[in-house]
C-alpha cells in the first residue's frame, strides 16, 4: 500500500467514506481492509473514516453496509414494532410455542414430557396449519402502525361480534 494508491481511492470516492459517506479529513480517514484476513494491500483497501473502521471490526463489508443503510433509512422505513412498542415485542416472543419442539421432540406425553427448562407439559395440541396459509392470504392482513386499545368492559364481546371501537 503506498501513499499514491491511498491518494487515488481518496479521489475515486470523492473524499467520502466509503461506508458511511461522511466528509474525510485528515483527522477522520484510515485505511479499512475491505477483507480483514488479508493485509493492507493494493487492492483490499477502502478508505473509511475511523468511527466505521472501528465499529467494523470483523463485519464483512456487505453485511456492515447493510447495517449503516438501515441506520441512514430509519426514519423513512416502516416498522410493524419498533423501539417503542419493545414491550409488545417481548410479550409477543415470550407467549409463542412450538417451532424447535416439534424438531426435536418426537414423542411427547401428557404429565411426562418436560419442556421450557424442566416444566412438565401439561396439554400437547398440534396444528397442521399449512391449509391455513392460502385462507389467510385472502382476508384482510394487518399493515401500517401497531395500534395498542386499551381494555374496557365489554372489548372480548366486541371483538366476537366484529365491532370496532378504535
Amino acid at each position: 500500500m503506498t501513499l499514491a494508491h491511498l491518494n487515488t481511492l481518496l479521489q475515486k470516492q470523492k473524499y467520502l467514506c466509503g461506508l458511511c459517506y461522511c466528509p474525510l479529513t485528515v483527522d477522520t480517514a484510515s485505511a479499512d481492509r475491505i477483507n480483514n484476513k488479508l493485509g493492507h494491500i493494493d487492492g483490499n483497501v477502502l478508505v473509511s473514516c475511523i468511527k466505521c473502521n472501528t465499529a467494523r471490526k470483523d463485519m464483512s463489508l456487505k453485511g456492515f453496509r447493510y447495517k449503516k443503510l438501515l441506520e441512514f433509512n430509519s426514519d423513512r422505513l416502516v416498522y410493524s414494532i419498533d423501539k417503542e412498542e419493545k414491550d409488545i415485542y417481548a410479550k409477543m416472543k415470550a407467549n409463542i410455542a412450538g417451532g424447535p419442539s416439534i424438531i426435536f421432540n418426537r414423542y411427547a406425553k401428557r404429565n411426562e414430557t418436560k419442556i421450557r427448562g424442566g416444566k412438565v407439559c401439561k396439554k400437547i395440541i398440534g396444528y397442521d396449519a399449512n391449509a391455513l396459509y392460502l385462507w389467510a392470504l385472502g382476508n384482510e392482513m394487518p399493515c401500517g402502525r401497531l395500534t395498542t386499545v386499551e381494555a374496557y368492559d365489554g372489548i372480548i364481546d366486541d371483538i366476537k361480534a366484529d365491532k370496532r371501537h378504535w
